[in-house]
C-alpha cells in the first residue's frame, strides 16, 4: 500500500482509539460497503455514520480506553 493508504489507516486507527466520531466519519466516503467480521458475527454499513455507530456503538464500550497503537499492517485487495 502507497504512503497514503497507510497514513489513512493510521488516521482510522487513531480517530477509534480517541473515540473521535467526526474524525472517523470524515475519512469515510459517503457511499462505503463497509464489512466486518468478529468470531461469532458479520458487521454490515452502507455509510460514515452507520460505521461509527458499529465502532462505537457496538464494538467498544463507552468506559474502553486504547492505550496503545502497537503495530499497522496495510495490504492491497
Amino acid at each position: 500500500m502507497d504512503d497514503h493508504g497507510s497514513a489513512l489507516a493510521r488516521s482510522f486507527l487513531e480517530s477509534v482509539a480517541s473515540k473521535d466520531r467526526p474524525a472517523l466519519t470524515s475519512l469515510l466516503a459517503a457511499d462505503i460497503d463497509f464489512r466486518g467480521l468478529t468470531p461469532s458475527r458479520e458487521w454490515q454499513a452502507t455509510s460514515p455514520e452507520e460505521v461509527a455507530e458499529l465502532v462505537f456503538g457496538s464494538w467498544f464500550e463507552p468506559q474502553d480506553q486504547i492505550a496503545d497503537i502497537v503495530d499497522i499492517e496495510t495490504h492491497d485487495v
